[in-house]
């Protein structure tokens, strides 16, 4: 698994192992496919792992979760664990997560 202590991950390339997936997260607010402006990546991502919550990497609080959004319909969250979890009762290499959110009604955009 990638060393991710402490740092946002996102991508198909880069979370490979253990992920949450949630179609088009971003951090705008705007409704679109865009990352808030000037944001790394630039574009929405599906793939989000690490030990902090962000959809991009270049968040101006690396170290501190950010809000993300997701304006696709229906709005779902997938989470993707492979088989290689450590057996060796070391809590951090096996932490889980939570994961709050609020729902908005929706609008026409």
């Amino acid at each position: 698994k990638p060393s991710s202590e402490g740092v946002v991950m996102v991508g198909d390339t880069t979370c490979t192992t253990d992920w949450i997936s949630i179609p088009c997260a971003t951090t705008s607010t705007a409704g679109s496919a865009k990352q808030a402006s000037g944001s790394t990546p630039s574009t929405c991502i599906e793939r989000l792992c690490g030990e902090v919550f962000c959809s991009v990497t270049d968040h101006p609080s690396p170290s501190m979760h950010c809000p993300i959004y997701s304006f696709v319909r229906p709005f779902a969250i997938r989470v993707h664990l492979d088989a290689d979890e450590a057996d060796d009762g070391t809590p951090a290499n096996n932490r889980g997560f939570c994961l709050h959110y609020v729902q908005q009604p929706c609008t026409s955009y």
